[in-house]
């Protein structure tokens, strides 16, 4: 398993900014991957250029260029040319701590009966300066109910996964245009139980910015309903507890996503929402404390808030 071929699948869209750091990451991992795969999905911008001049010196890269499609149909065009039995998904505006691939090569080897493997993330800004926000995954193994009510894996980066696995689900399904990551890891987990793995550390830089797929709560939401409706069966499996926790961290999301955005009434709204949701949850959670504080604070006046969220930010 350490020797086995590894696959990247790599959509860039847009991507001009931060695609040569995505891939000169993976080319300087401790195990380096044996192909990688970006499929430019019609970028305007420079993304192009970048990768011609790239694939001059790194003989593992391939770029295919396509009409703009969508991140799932860019992520299976590069599926349709993946050698390896083993694929990692990296998205263009992330990057991999140096031993990334190796950690999850060697955990996913110890764990044969797992089809999938993650590790931990740390957000950070356009710069690359932390956010003070982690996510680091507390179970060795996941289900489909796990992943539904309380989803760890907070970006495809770093995801790896046996290619059997990708065929048996089907690849990305082009319907959804957000949950396209989320609604694999299910199909994936729904196969038998504990079908996913994961490792303590902190593998992923996972960078958030203005203009992400995920920075439209509204679109983001109303990917989720079709998600759900998606997969209605394993939704009503849950207790009503579980529903109501599962609605809470989705609110919380959402209203995370509305105030970095600046959209301070929907963040009231929202936050009281998940409060509504889950009041258990609301009070514990340490990030559903600070925004549910960030919500209150933004009905201060303008220039008070401002310099709260800029001293919080520093912080």
């Amino acid at each position: 398993m350490p020797d086995a071929k590894i696959s990247v699948v790599l959509p860039a869209y847009q991507a001009a900014a931060y695609i040569e750091g995505a891939v000169r990451g993976l080319v300087a991992q401790t195990r380096v991957p044996d192909q990688i795969i970006v499929v430019d999905d019609g970028s305007t911008d420079e993304t192009g250029a970048v990768l011609d001049r790239l694939r001059g010196d790194i003989p593992m890269l391939e770029v295919i260029t396509q009409a703009n499609a969508g991140a799932s149909q860019a992520r299976n065009t590069a599926l349709a040319r993946v050698q390896g039995d083993f694929v990692l998904l990296h998205d263009a505006d992330d990057r991999l701590e140096h031993e990334a691939i190796a950690t999850l090569v060697t955990a996913l080897a110890a764990a044969p009966d797992a089809d999938m493997i993650f590790g931990g993330c740390q957000h950070v800004d356009p710069g690359d300066t932390p956010t003070g926000v982690t996510a680091t995954p507390d179970q060795a193994r996941y289900s489909a109910r796990d992943i539904l009510i309380e989803n760890p894996i907070h970006t495809a980066t770093g995801v790896l996964l046996r290619r059997a696995a990708i065929d048996r689900t089907g690849g990305f399904d082009l319907a959804l245009r957000g949950y396209i990551d989320f609604d694999l890891w299910l199909r994936v987990a729904e196969t038998a139980p504990d079908r996913i793995a994961a490792v303590p550390d902190i593998l992923v830089h996972y960078r958030r910015h203005p203009g992400q797929i995920t920075g439209n709560w509204r679109r983001m939401q109303e990917n989720w309903n079709r998600l759900c409706d998606k997969h209605a069966d394993l939704m009503a499996s849950l207790t009503k507890q579980e529903q109501r926790a599962a609605r809470a961290r989705r609110l919380l999301f959402y209203a995370s996503v509305a105030y970095e955005a600046k959209d301070y009434a929907s963040t009231r709204r929202l936050m009281a929402g998940c409060w509504a949701a889950d009041p258990g949850f609301a009070a514990s959670d340490g990030l559903a404390r600070v925004r549910t504080a960030a919500a209150i604070a933004s009905l201060l006046p303008a220039a008070l808030h401002d310099r709260l969220r800029a001293h919080y930010n520093r912080g």
